[in-house]
This record gives structure tokens, C-alpha cells and sequence, in this order.
């Protein structure tokens, strides 16, 4: 079963009247990023999701901020005014062609691409099973929008199924989506839960992120060695003790 997600349509990144036009929705007392995702995926404003809506408010700021650059070239700028504010000049043997490296990484590896539930959506099966189904050990690494260092740990994601099921590939997929951008690790957590709860409105889910976090060790406390913990907790798993002491205990099997 294939993502029911329609392909967002393709704008220029220098749109004519697109300031203009969330001006005016704002005015008339109208969600914006809502009225603008309902275009971007072509459908009626009430279907719009809580992250459709965040991509589309992320397309309307890039349009509307970008002044006509790329993305590419205004990261391969941000990189040489760091170098340049540290006191060194981005034309020295060891710094040749770093800006350019950091634009091509930021592009390629880290920015926003797919959309979770899409990711998840890929692979479905309509299949139930009476048990639970847990995939442990999935790698994450993303960049803290508090200073744009980056934090990474592994996460654990785990759900009960009511009638549909996805290949376990498809589970490690939506967190690769769920990491790009700048964005921290509580939000994440969340994403992930919803996004399994929307998709495959299993009976409950749950998303264990256990992740270390550069701003902590490189900066102010500095405290080497810490990780975070955080989870979200959906449907049974809320309800039933058992069932989120099973997956706990299952989580921390070696």
C-alpha cells in the first residue's frame, strides 16, 4: 500500500506575491501555512496534518527570505562568514574549499526532504498480529536549533497492530526523515509517535529516544558522558501498564 500523499507542487523559490499573500490571510484572520499547505498537497484545508502544515510554513519562509538564492549558496556564505569571524581566511591550504563542503553536507545530508509519514507509509500491509513488534538500536543524529550543534543517539519504536503493519525498514526510514533539518530531540519523539499513530493506527505506540547532545559536552556545563532520555507514549501503552512494562523490559534485553 503506497502513501495516499499527493507530490507537493513545484514553486520557484522567488514566487511572485507570496508576502502579499500571507499578509493578507492573516489579515482576514486566516492560518496561512494551513491555507498554503491545502496547495502545496492539493487538499482540503481539514486533512492538512500538524507536519504538512510545518512544511509548508518552512517553504513559505524560504520563499519568502531566500531572496531568489539556493539553499546551497547561501550555506556556502553562512560557512565563510563563520571562518571569517573566527579570525581565519577560507582561501588557506587546510580551509580551500570548506564552504563549498559544508553547503554540499547540509543539502545533500541534513535538509528536510520526504515527510515522516510519507517515509513510513511506503511499505504497508494489511496484516494484524497479537503481539508486539519492536525495532531497537535504530542510529539518529540531527542538529539542536538552540545552537546548531549536533545530537545523536539511538532510538527504540515500538507498536501493537490493529490491522496494519509496515516492513521494519520503513520504521527505520521515518526516523531518517524525522532527523533532517535542525530541530531537538523532544520534538522528534513526538513526530514519531503521531506519525505511527496516524499511519497505522495501531492499538498503541511508544518511542524511547536515549540521545548525547553536543551543546552539553562542547559548551556551558560541559558535561561529557550525559544522555538524554525521552519517550512518547500513545493508545494501550497509556492505558495498560503491562503492555509498557513488556516493551521496557523488552527494550532493555541485551
Amino acid at each position: 500500500m503506497t502513501s495516499q500523499h499527493s507530490a507537493p507542487r513545484k514553486t520557484s523559490t522567488n514566487e511572485p506575491g507570496v508576502p502579499r499573500l500571507v499578509t493578507r490571510l492573516k489579515v482576514a484572520n486566516v492560518d496561512p501555512y494551513l491555507a498554503f499547505a491545502a496547495e502545496m498537497f492539493r487538499k482540503d484545508p481539514k486533512e492538512v496534518s500538524d507536519e504538512e502544515r510545518q512544511a509548508a510554513k518552512e517553504r513559505v519562509m524560504t520563499m519568502l527570505y531566500t531572496e531568489g538564492r539556493s539553499p546551497e549558496e547561501m550555506l556556502k556564505e553562512a560557512a565563510s562568514l563563520i571562518i571569517q569571524a573566527l579570525g581565519r581566511d577560507s582561501k588557506e591550504e587546510g580551509l580551500k574549499g570548506t564552504p563549498d563542503r559544508v553547503a554540499k553536507a547540509w543539502v545533500n545530508e541534513f535538509t528536510p526532504g520526504i515527510l515522516v509519514e510519507d517515509a513510513l507509509s511506503e511499505m504497508i500491509i494489511e496484516e494484524s498480529y497479537d503481539q508486539m513488534l519492536i525495532v531497537k538500536g535504530i542510529p539518529i543524529s540531527s542538529f539542536c536549533e538552540h545552537h546548531l550543534l549536533p545530537w545523536f543517539g539511538n532510538v527504540a519504536v515500538g507498536y501493537i497492530p490493529h490491522e496494519l503493519t509496515v516492513g521494519l525498514s520503513k520504521l527505520t526510514r521515518m526516523v531518517q526523515a524525522a532527523q533532517k533539518g535542525i530541530t531537538i530531540q523532544e520534538r522528534v519523539t513526538e513526530t514519531l509517535a503521531n506519525a505511527m499513530q496516524k499511519v497505522l493506527k495501531p492499538s498503541g505506540s511508544m518511542v524511547v529516544i536515549e540521545a548525547t547532545h553536543s551543546c552539553t559536552a562542547m559548551r556551558g556545563v560541559k558535561s561529557e558522558g550525559q544522555s538524554f532520555t525521552t519517550s512518547a507514549v500513545r493508545g494501550i501503552f497509556l492505558s495498560n501498564p503491562h503492555a509498557k512494562q513488556e516493551f521496557l523490559t523488552l527494550l532493555n534485553r541485551s
